[in-house]
């Protein structure tokens, strides 16, 4: 009886994130792998379920005959988690966490030594008593077993204290994690997702578009005379066009749909579930409502007119490389900026296009 009533004390201490870093502890433990800061990052990520790429890689390490799975998985980790930015910073925090656990494994196991401890005291209270009629000896062992039962309760609540603890020590580190993980997917003028996010998502999204036989386009935009507005009104003003740009086309799409700052003035979007002729309608609703947006210098009230932006997009072809998909949505993004800016070009208008420039 007091066995499950620990136990049930215990999981309500621990909560989620103990849960969590138990479940990878087992997953390691599964599939022979080494517990590592590495591997236990990689699979306490794993575990939580929002890593689409990561679960995908994972998975297919764990399914091969790859002999040294725990350098398969160290590959995973400096492709998919490890960035310039963030590495030591998350290097860090999951060596706290492993510590943590471990210190929540012990306490764990010592708490279940004692637990034996008593039930052996119990077996032989329970022997005493069969072989003992004397009042004496029968108050000297209740005593006894009195003495055991306060000492069992005093260590059950301090070790339930200790495990509140490791819960919220687990709980800050968990969310020191998510924040370092947000800010290296993160560009950091713009607040969407940065380059290296966007190359990640889009393996995975095709992943799914192929298992699931679904549509997914690449739209590439580019801003207008963009260097030209940056040398004319600044770098501040120009850097506030870029988060208005960004903004602008983040509420231009939804669900899973994703954008992504490319590099510079370019943009990037994810269109799943979405054909071409789809894809165009909506690039086109982005555009103009990037071109209805009326500049103002914020320093002066300045009015400074209105930007445009050009759109180059392409739908994935089942088994092509992705930098086919990125090439020809580039290659109809070269071929809108030839048409007289502020256009939405698609790959199948690159052919005649090109045969327009010669």
């Amino acid at each position: 009886m007091f066995r499950e009533e620990y136990r049930v004390s215990r999981m309500e201490n621990i909560g989620h994130s103990h849960e969590i870093a138990k479940t990878t502890l087992e997953f390691l433990s599964k599939h022979q792998l080494v517990s590592t800061p590495i591997n236990f990052e990689i699979i306490y990520t794993y575990t939580q379920g929002y890593n689409k790429s990561l679960i995908l890689a994972v998975n297919q390490v764990i399914r091969s005959e790859v002999g040294d799975k725990s350098g398969a998985l160290e590959d995973i980790h400096t492709k998919l988690i490890s960035s310039n930015a963030s590495a030591n910073k998350v290097d860090e925090i999951t060596n706290q966490m492993a510590d943590e656990v471990d210190q929540v494994t012990a306490m764990i196991s010592a708490a279940l030594g004692e637990t034996n401890s008593y039930s052996e005291k119990l077996g032989e209270v329970t022997d005493e008593l069969s072989s003992n009629v004397d009042s004496a000896a029968v108050k000297s062992i209740v005593e006894s077993l009195m003495l055991a039962t306060e000492d069992m309760k005093k260590n059950s609540s301090l070790l339930e204290g200790k495990l509140a603890e490791s819960n919220r020590q687990i709980s800050e580190l968990s969310g020191s994690l998510s924040e370092v993980r947000a800010e290296a997917r993160t560009d950091q003028l713009t607040g969407i997702a940065n380059r290296k996010y966007f190359d990640e998502t889009i393996e995975s999204e095709i992943a799914i578009a192929k298992e699931k036989k679904s549509d997914l386009c690449v739209l590439i935009g580019d801003i207008d005379h963009f260097k030209r507005f940056n040398d004319t009104f600044g770098h501040q003003t120009g850097d506030q066009v870029l988060r208005l740009v960004a903004s602008t086309l983040s509420d231009g799409v939804k669900g899973r749909d994703m954008v992504a700052r490319y590099g510079g003035e370019e943009f990037a979007i994810i269109l799943t579930k979405t054909g071409l002729a789809a894809a165009k309608k909506i690039a086109n609703k982005i555009r103009r409502a990037v071109e209805g947006k009326e500049l103002v210098k914020r320093s002066t009230g300045e009015n400074l007119g209105s930007i445009t932006i050009c759109f180059g997009m392409a739908s994935y072809r089942n088994g092509e490389p992705i930098d086919d998909l990125i090439g020809r949505a580039d290659n109809a993004l070269y071929f809108a900026k030839h048409s007289g800016r502020n256009q939405v070009r698609t790959e199948k208008e690159v052919p005649e296009a090109r045969k327009a420039l010669a």
